[in-house]
């Protein structure tokens, strides 16, 4: 398993949280009934089938009593990228009717071949590649590959094998919190890697 998996999606008895927020794209879907989902700006709560939530959108989740599946879907890979352009707002509801097609393929009670056959149907059919820059494409695909693990991924690591320049690595990893806005300036990283 690669360290960093596009999608990885987790089911089991439902819980409730506090606020909280992932740097990713996240469905969360009750298999039977409905949960309560809310914002952190206290928000009352709100009954849901299935809602996706946008990265870094803080959330709070009720599903007590029922099973809770959640996709954790990488916020920078081609699915998370064309998801969010269709989140509008920080939460967004899932329409029953598909939220009655999902559970339908998923069954009563969902295992990894049936989980897989519904994201390969329902959320990977169809979508295109996300423009994303290719110094980043190529972090991201790295990343992706299962001996990357055991790897050294520190910036003078990654800036020699040519992956990324220091500009973009402090960008991927949040080191003094800058945006990435510039990122569609950036040239590949130089052969010495600094």
């Amino acid at each position: 398993m690669a360290p960093w998996p596009h999608v990885m999606i987790v089911w089991g008895p439902g819980f409730k949280t506090q606020v909280h927020h992932h740097h990713c794209v996240q469905l969360l879907m009750s298999l039977h009934g409905s949960l309560l989902v809310r914002s952190a700006r206290a928000q009352p709560w709100r009954r849901y089938g299935a809602v996706w939530v946008r990265p870094d959108a803080a959330h709070e989740v009720d599903a007590c009593g029922g099973t809770l599946l959640i996709g954790f879907i990488n916020a920078q890979s081609d699915v998370g990228v064309a998801l969010s352009e269709h989140i509008d707002g920080e939460i967004a509801c899932v329409p029953a009717p598909e939220v009655a097609r999902w559970r339908a393929e998923l069954g009563p009670a969902p295992n990894e071949a049936r989980v897989e056959r519904w994201l390969i149907k329902y959320l990977m059919a169809g979508r295109r590649h996300a423009a994303i820059h290719p110094a980043v494409r190529r972090v991201l695909s790295y990343l992706h590959e299962p001996q990357s693990m055991s790897d050294d991924l520190s910036l003078k690591t990654t800036g020699h094998r040519g992956l990324v320049s220091i500009t973009l690595h402090a960008c991927l990893y949040g080191v003094g919190r800058r945006s990435c806005a510039p990122l569609q300036s950036l040239a590949p990283a130089p052969a010495d890697g600094l």
